[in-house]
């Protein structure tokens, strides 16, 4: 069952849980929820819940995100490239998948049984938006024999 759809918010570093640290006056740490967070869960769920399956997929699930970051005024000049380029700077592209798991809770059962996952990081072309284009597929016996690594596969 392969589920596939875009998500027209800009991704979101998520470090922390979504939480932030302050400190009281006695200088112990205090943990509080990120209203930014939040929002941007709430924002990020509102368009996928039209996606969700009746029942959350089970066994093993294949996540696939493009996330298209914001493009900087340094690369939008003439002479840069004007379709997609790659962003190969902050956010890493692990705390940016952290909030759209959280996010898409109800989807799958249990965040673990996400086995195989692709992330691609680019920057949008000239005058696209920022967005998430996110594929999830529950995979067969067949296709988890296949991804097995070599050594493992019975001769």
């Amino acid at each position: 069952m392969l589920i596939h759809f875009t998500i027209p918010v800009a991704p979101l570093s998520v470090q922390f849980g979504g939480r932030r640290v302050g400190f009281s006056k006695s200088r112990r740490p205090v943990f509080f929820k990120d209203k930014r967070v939040e929002g941007w869960i709430e924002a990020v769920q509102l368009y996928a819940n039209k996606y969700r399956p009746r029942e959350p997929l089970s066994g093993v699930v294949h996540l696939k995100v493009v996330f298209v970051l914001p493009r900087p005024k340094s690369l939008s000049r003439k002479k840069d490239p004007e379709g997609r380029i790659w962003a190969p700077v902050r956010p890493d592209h692990d705390n940016l998948i952290k909030g759209l798991q959280d996010a898409l809770k109800g989807f799958w059962l249990d965040d673990s049984q996400i086995c195989v996952g692709t992330q691609i990081k680019l920057y949008c072309a000239k005058g696209e938006e920022p967005k998430m284009e996110i594929s999830i597929d529950q995979l067969n016996e067949y296709q988890c024999y296949n991804l097995r690594p070599e050594a493992e596969k019975p001769k």
